[in-house]
């Protein structure tokens, strides 16, 4: 009776994890920044595989100044798909997600560079029957510089990091931890160094309906930041210090209106040999109308991606 009743609850699944990785891409799409430009899916009885491409609208600076805009970034994702009730035979979930994404253009051909057959980023996603589940996202130890030999030219370093997300039916709520040991990035005036990034948030949508207005709490701290002048570059003796730098969000509601309460602190504050810590700075803004805000929003987004 397994053998035949299996066989039928892995199909179950299999239609179940494609339905909600359905919602997922038409809540993308919503998103006036982002397009999904390509998407394969390969069913399976037992297995699933797909192939996505998307978009991100991109604006650069001109050399007057001003923002135009600039390629889109194009990343691929590749996701393996093992169908429950026990994929891999040990855990009971409608799927479990291996995932791959890649940059592709002028920016992958340099992380490639780095990385070489490495994916940018890897996850690990179990999604349960009713469409929620686990992630956890890592990627690996990165040095990336574009422009090199310009005066745009720019260094990224950062060490691997972790993600850790919880998140409910159709992405109404979720939790996340990430953290970073170290990050540094650096032009020809100026370098600047972090140390021990960490982010949490708990969040959940204020309308089921608007997949990008999520209220609740985050938190993002920095144990150290330092930016200093090159001694040849336009910003020389700029030395400036902060330690267990902290800024937090807090965006409550009531009904369809929005309070956010932000506070920023730094408990050491020194520029050049002076100090001007410890530093805190909070504020709120009352009774923002929800609905009025993403439409505000997304007449932002396609201002900007006007070209």
């Amino acid at each position: 009776a397994v053998a035949l009743i299996y066989p039928a609850a892995s199909w179950y699944s299999g239609t179940r994890i494609q339905q909600v990785l359905d919602e997922h891409y038409a809540d993308m799409k919503s998103h006036p920044a982002l397009k999904v430009s390509e998407r394969v899916y390969e069913r399976g009885f037992f297995s699933s595989t797909e192939k996505l491409k998307f978009d991100i609208a991109m604006t650069v600076t001109a050399e007057d100044g001003s923002l135009q805009m600039g390629e889109p970034l194009r990343m691929s994702v590749l996701n393996r798909i093992q169908h429950g009730p026990l994929p891999r035979l040990g855990t009971l979930a409608a799927a479990t997600l291996d995932s791959e994404l890649d940059v592709e253009g002028e920016a992958g051909a340099k992380l490639r560079e780095t990385l070489g057959d490495k994916p940018a980023l890897q996850a690990q996603t179990v999604v349960r029957f009713d469409g929620s589940g686990h992630s956890r996202m890592t990627t690996p130890a990165l040095e990336l510089e574009l422009a090199a030999d310009t005066e745009r030219a720019l260094r990224v370093a950062f060490s691997a990091f972790q993600a850790d997300i919880d998140f409910g039916p159709g992405m109404r709520q979720y939790t996340m931890k990430l953290g970073i040991d170290r990050f540094s990035m650096e032009d020809p005036s100026l370098r600047i160094v972090m140390s021990e990034l960490a982010l949490d948030a708990d969040q959940r949508r204020l309308f089921d309906d608007e997949a990008w207005l999520y209220v609740g709490k985050q938190r993002a701290t920095i144990a150290s930041l330092h930016a200093e002048g090159k001694d040849d570059g336009e910003m020389a003796g700029t030395d400036l210090q902060l330690e267990r730098l902290s800024y937090e969000v807090d965006a409550p509601a009531d009904g369809d209106y929005v309070d956010v309460i932000a506070m920023l602190g730094t408990e050491v504050l020194r520029v050049g040999g002076s100090d001007y810590g410890p530093a805190h700075y909070d504020f709120s803004i009352k009774h923002l109308h929800g609905r009025t805000l993403m439409e505000l929003y997304r007449s932002l987004i396609e201002v900007s991606s006007d070209p």
